[in-house]
């Protein structure tokens, strides 16, 4: 099934880093999660128990500036019990009331750095996402994005979102072009695609360039591309479980990785895996319940507001997305200008060539 059309690469594709520490206990995975409409900040520590860890552990943090500074905010430390089981794992909520953060946004790409410090037996080690690596902090900014009826929303503001295809690769030496000319250009967000080196960098730390820049940015955490039909995706009357539990597992992975990436405002299934490769073979009843239960997992893992959206495939024939993912949606050009000035008028109804409906309530 692979590789994809557009990416001929495979394997890991971030910076891999192994690390030996002597620390009897680390983070795993941390996750800085916060909520406007709370007025606070949790963040959620996952550390492995197993034979030969600490029976119990006290888990802290705290919020500065990022690069260093004065500390900003601190949450309460919990105690955490680990299990004894090989592999298993346990994770601190830690939660704390935060009433006037220095908010991210474009205007003010403003970032934080998490500090999160795990005790146990009396002795201290810094740890820092991902993996346990002592030596790193957690960056993040404070913002929420969020549908509301038809908009999307940034801090409680309706964002308008506008793109060109303008530098969708880019060399090291062309980021301050490409950043400038998007600002001149009013463009206000950036689809992160099968990029890997974008900026010459990892896909990775791509994210912290448009988290420092104050670039919005919709993207995939696992690849799925349908441009050349290249996947058996049915078994029978149903999706092929094998092939989509995998991608549920590259999934789950990228978006530990990314999600605490302040740019990211929207989260991509696929690319036209429903537009052309579900919709020309006739499977997308069998298909689109798949992409249902990814649409559930993106939920369940960002808990922060950020939809999940097809790349062709608009809301699915059922609507159960929370975002129309439209594409190469044509009309006469015969039609125009009158068309731009009615949404209702600019989104036919279904047709043999676009199946799914377009819900305007």
């Amino acid at each position: 099934d692979f590789p994809t059309c557009s990416s001929f690469w495979t394997g890991p594709f971030n910076d891999v880093t192994l690390v030996a520490t002597p620390a009897p206990v680390f983070a795993n995975d941390i996750y800085v999660i916060p909520s406007l409409e709370r007025h606070d900040l949790t963040v959620e520590v996952e550390i492995p128990g197993g034979p030969g860890r600490p029976a119990s552990v006290t888990v802290s943090a705290s919020v500065r500036p990022l690069g260093g500074g004065k500390a900003a905010h601190a949450l309460p430390a919990v105690s955490l019990t680990l299990p004894r089981e090989e592999g298993a794992a346990a994770t601190a909520t830690l939660r704390a009331p935060w009433a006037s953060p220095r908010l991210w946004s474009p205007v003010d790409p403003f970032l934080y750095e998490c500090v999160v410090t795990v005790e146990a037996g009396g002795r201290r080690d810094t740890a820092v996402q991902p993996f346990g690596v002592t030596s790193r902090t957690v960056s993040f900014g404070f913002r929420q994005w969020k549908v509301e009826g038809t908009h999307l929303t940034l801090n409680g503001v309706p964002w308008q979102m506008r793109a060109t295809t303008d530098w969708m690769g880019c060399s090291a030496a062309d980021v301050p072009k490409a950043l400038a000319q998007w600002k001149a250009n009013g463009q206000s967000m950036f689809r992160m695609m099968h990029q890997n080196d974008w900026g010459g960098v990892s896909r990775e730390k791509a994210f912290d360039i448009f988290d420092r820049a104050g670039v919005p940015v919709r993207t995939e955490a696992g690849l799925f591309d349908g441009q050349m039909a290249l996947y058996g995706l049915t078994e029978g009357p149903s999706y092929r479980r094998a092939l989509f539990e995998r991608l549920y597992d590259q999934w789950r992975a990228g978006m530990r990785r990314y999600r605490n990436h302040p740019c990211i405002f929207a989260w991509v299934t696929d690319n036209e895996i429903l537009f052309i490769n579900s919709r020309n073979f006739g499977t997308l009843d069998a298909v689109e319940p798949g992409f249902r239960r990814l649409a559930d997992l993106i939920r369940d893992f960002d808990r922060q507001g950020r939809p999940a959206m097809t790349e062709g495939g608009r809301a699915l024939k059922d609507q159960s997305f929370p975002v129309n993912g439209c594409h190469s949606e044509m009309l006469e050009p015969r039609d125009y200008p009158d068309k731009a000035y009615s949404a209702r008028d600019s989104w036919p109804e279904p047709t043999r060539h676009q199946p799914w409906p377009m819900d305007f309530s």
